[in-house]
């Protein structure tokens, strides 16, 4: 048996997912689940969204048998009873001590990825005679670059009642203009151990457009609208796209459309790229590693 973790926002989720199809290609005889517990315990972002944003199902292990092999706490029924305080304190303190426990015990049998982009091999060779339990981001295309169809298939949009009027207006000039989709990732990235995507980035991405589009027509997709409008308010042909942080899939899914991307670095904008409309340019920050 394997067991992936699944933590992060959505972007991350996705990854996890992909991982998670190459790994049930690869052992094909052996069961491999997901494990979404981390969501009982913290609502991180908007919390496990997969299953309601895309036409897909992912197979969660049980508790028992999570409590068997896994290294993290697992909340069961008593912890959803328990006041909201003690569970905060559990979820944000006492659950990483009981991880550094459990790891030491569990070290045979549970595989960490060094750091959340690293290409590891060794997670295709792994011996089928015990358990695993595999902990990461797994954000390198390599992990499902030979299923790559699949992962198209398990990601495609399922948005057409979501949008509303102002939003298929958009779609509409996105699809026959020379649209350039920007991607500005500020929220919880600022004051953070991530860097943001500085404007002296944006800028050099732009004059890249400017040289090389003849009638660009620029779309906006953030979560700081106010910030953008701000900091680009010299740039004409705009459009700041508008939408709550749980409406956040027509921002992937409008940005993929868009003709040509500017992405930042996160991992929202990179499957909003790799999904999207192909042929255009896309420009993106330089690749770097981040412990």
């Amino acid at each position: 048996m394997i067991i992936i973790k699944y933590r992060g926002g959505l972007g991350n989720q996705m990854f996890q997912y992909a991982f998670q199809i190459a790994i049930k290609k690869k052992y094909s005889e052996t069961e491999v689940f997901a494990d979404i517990s981390h969501y009982q315990m913290l609502n991180e972002h908007n919390g496990f969204e997969l299953e309601k944003l895309f036409d897909l199902s992912v197979d969660s292990v049980g508790e028992v048998t999570l409590k068997r092999i896994s290294p993290y706490y697992v909340p069961g029924k008593k912890y959803k009873r328990l006041p909201k305080k003690l569970r905060d304190v559990i979820a944000h303190n006492l659950q990483y001590r009981y991880y550094n426990f459990q790891k030491k015990q569990r070290a045979k049998t549970y595989y960490k990825q060094e750091y959340h982009s690293s290409y590891e091999q060794e997670v295709f060779e792994l011996k089928m005679s015990q358990d695993w339990y595999l902990d990461g981001l797994w954000q390198d295309i390599r992990y499902f670059s030979d299923y790559e169809a699949a992962v198209r298939n398990a990601f495609r949009f399922k948005n057409e009642e979501r949008f509303n009027e102002v939003d298929l207006l958009h779609l509409e000039k996105i699809s026959h203009q020379d649209s350039v989709g920007i991607h500005v990732r500020r929220g919880d990235f600022v004051n953070s151990k991530f860097d943001i995507c500085s404007m002296e980035y944006y800028q050099k991405a732009l004059n890249i457009i400017f040289e090389q589009v003849e009638n660009p027509q620029f779309f906006f997709f953030t979560d700081d609208a106010e910030y953008v409008e701000k900091e680009f308010d010299w740039l004409t042909s705009k459009t700041v796209i508008k939408h709550s942080v749980n409406q956040g899939i027509l921002d992937m899914e409008m940005l993929s459309k868009c003709k040509h991307k500017i992405i930042s670095n996160s991992t929202f904008a990179f499957w909003s790229a790799w999904l999207g409309e192909q042929g255009g340019l896309t420009i993106a920050p330089r690749y770097s590693i981040i412990k």
